[in-house]
């Protein structure tokens, strides 16, 4: 259904110039200067502090108590994590010899849907040729004592278009697989239990996980979890309320000041014409700016949602014709 709705983003975009241009004209270029500079004031504050703002609350006020939930989650469940080696391991495995239905990795390409999604058939999946036998599979609650590497049934799995674009193509599709033999054995992973308790508190699924600790350049399993896993998640959150917090306080500010100033030259004379046109043409700027604005939180949420969201996700955005040249403007990067 989302991906119908494409033009939405572009009406958004139309109307937002249509609105700040009519207002621009009726308020005259005084009013309407003084409105931009409350707003540039408020946007260039927010865009240039709320990273810093939600790194200092993260750090004096949230790290401590997430780091104590994980430690204790740990010890309740598992008792303690694998040792990240585990992990990093599987980057030695050969996923170029990855056979999935007679097709080796490199002939498989997997057909994006009108929903930037894609399932992917691991009926027969043969992985007898990857070396992956010598990595620890007990990482992932799995014994290698009559595990046929050779033939694995592991039913059907989605693909996103967002994860074909931006991840290595062996690690994605071996990381598939391992969560899908995880999940459809006998054993549990032991950090598939603790991401579990934080399910709210990252994005993507356990095969993503594996992906960022394959990768990691932490020291220990725990700490990969927490600094890699959940603190972009919550860092993320942070960085939108601290945004929004830091954009409402100046802008509202800057309105009081630049109101009082353009109470004071408001009887300046000026000709009605040349006043009301100027307005309308910076009524114009104002919209870009607005218009930024809305693609800094599109991109937040898109972010937030793993770019899975029904409407917020990259494939209905690129259907666009003018919003997706906004969204490519990242302000926050």
């Amino acid at each position: 259904m989302g991906e119908n709705l494409h033009w939405f983003y572009d009406l958004i975009i139309v109307g937002v110039v249509l609105a700040s241009m009519f207002s621009g004209y009726k308020k005259g270029f005084a009013g309407i200067v003084l409105s931009l500079t409350a707003m540039v004031a408020a946007v260039l504050s927010a865009v240039l502090l709320s990273g810093s703002v939600a790194n200092f609350v993260y750090k004096n006020f949230l790290e401590g108590a997430i780091e104590d939930r994980i430690s204790k989650v740990v010890k309740e469940s598992v008792g303690e994590l694998p040792n990240l080696s585990s992990y990093k391991g599987l980057s030695y495995v050969d996923t170029e010899n990855i056979i999935i239905g007679q097709r080796k990795l490199a002939d498989i390409e997997p057909e994006i849907d009108s929903t930037g999604k894609a399932i992917l058939d691991l009926s027969n999946v043969n992985l007898s040729y990857t070396g992956i036998d010598r990595a620890d599979l007990s990482a992932f609650g799995l014994s290698k004592a009559g595990l046929d590497l050779a033939h694995l049934d592991l039913g059907k799995v989605e693909i996103t278009a967002s994860e074909l674009a931006g991840v290595d193509r062996g690690e994605l599709f071996l990381t598939k697989i391992l969560d899908e033999m995880t999940t459809s054995g006998s054993g549990e992973s032991p950090l598939g239990k603790v991401a579990d308790k934080f399910s709210g508190m990252y994005s993507g699924d356990m095969s993503r996980i594996i992906r960022v600790l394959m990768n990691s350049g932490e020291t220990d399993t725990e700490t990969a979890f927490r600094n890699e896993i959940i603190r972009p998640t919550v860092m993320r959150g942070l960085t939108v309320v601290c945004f929004l917090l830091i954009y409402g306080i100046v802008f509202g500010v800057a309105s009081s000041v630049c109101g009082k100033v353009a109470g004071a030259v408001r009887h300046v004379p000026v000709v009605g014409s040349l006043n009301s046109l100027g307005g309308a043409l910076l009524g114009f700027v104002k919209a870009i700016i607005i218009i930024l604005f809305i693609g800094i939180a599109v991109r937040l949420i898109v972010s937030a949602t793993d770019d899975s969201g029904l409407f917020f996700n990259s494939t209905v955005i690129n259907d666009t014709t003018v919003f997706k040249q906004v969204y490519d403007v990242d302000l926050l990067a």
